[in-house]
């Protein structure tokens, strides 16, 4: 399947393929799935290669031994899923291995998935990275967000935004691959093409992400200890948590709009969604009591 949406900004990524002045680092950020993650692979697998297109086709990605990638890693603890910070060590080695192979080669990328995720210390070893990057060596950060992330890092980076693809555009490029449902699969996906992929490649996950939509149906009718026991549920996987969460505020947009006489109630909701999201993301809180005081607030 081809890369969807965002043309705007693949157009300006081809034009610094064209010709590339000078290194350069860039920070792509938006919501997880929005498809910047991918783009940047097609961009820094372009550019190491010397290629002036990001190519169309989403196929596996040849990193040519000139690419270096780091994430978050994902630890579970007593059941509980969660993704760790990361830090400055795996900062710096991942620069090292970046300047080590000037030596032998031509272009090197370095990208960073979930950059917000790195700790200030972290942040604090890569500046001088980002502001004089080694030899040809084109660095991309990949964020969900900029709240973590410092002001000498952000003014250090040309930043590239994503967000969800409009529903127009997104049932043309899902219909004509023969997806039926082009419109219900674009509210379970948040508009987002990335997510939505995944979902028309694996029936499991459409199948539970439009049962967690009908939760949502239900929640008004929750007692006190359903709602209590959904949230402690949730606790234990975090991102699950997250994704559920985002799902609903989606959900609630949408029948703000349909439903005239609970447009406040259903904002309300959706504000109360994103609170608790940018807490479970950005804090050290107590997961359970954060899930189980907004859902008890619905």
């Amino acid at each position: 399947m081809s890369f969807i949406g965002h043309y705007a900004v693949q157009e300006r990524l081809e034009k610094f393929l064209v010709s590339p002045a000078r290194s350069k680092a860039f920070l792509f950020f938006g919501p997880k799935y929005s498809g910047k993650h991918t783009l940047a692979h097609l961009f820094v697998t372009a550019y190491v290669n010397e290629s002036v297109h990001l190519g169309s086709s989403l196929g596996p990605i040849d990193t040519s031994g000139d690419i270096v990638e780091i994430s978050p890693e994902v630890e579970e603890k007593k059941g509980v899923v969660k993704e760790k910070q990361i830090d400055t060590d795996v900062v710096r080695e991942s620069v090292r291995a970046v300047s080590l192979s000037s030596a032998h080669h031509g272009r090197k990328a370095l990208l960073i998935d979930e950059a917000q995720k790195m700790t200030v210390q972290a942040q604090n070893a890569i500046l001088k990275t980002l502001e004089e990057p080694v030899g040809n060596t084109v660095i991309v950060l990949v964020a969900h967000t900029l709240d973590t992330l410092l002001p000498t890092i952000l003014s250090r980076c040309e930043k590239e935004m994503f967000g969800m693809v409009s529903r127009e555009a997104f049932k043309r490029s899902f219909s004509s691959r023969g997806f039926s449902d082009a419109d219900h699969l674009w509210s379970l996906s948040l508009g987002l093409p990335g997510l939505a992929i995944k979902m028309s490649e694996n029936r499991q996950m459409f199948d539970e992400r439009t049962s967690i939509g009908k939760d949502s149906l239900r929640i008004e009718n929750m007692g006190i200890g359903e709602r209590l026991r959904l949230g402690e549920a949730l606790s234990k996987n975090i991102p699950k948590a997250i994704e559920t969460l985002e799902l609903w505020a989606f959900l609630f947009r949408e029948r703000a709009f349909s439903e005239k006489e609970n447009m406040h109630i259903m904002f309300a909701r959706v504000e109360k969604m994103y609170e608790c999201v940018k807490l479970l993301k950005n804090t050290q809180v107590n997961s359970r009591l954060i899930l189980e005081n907004t859902l008890l607030s619905l």
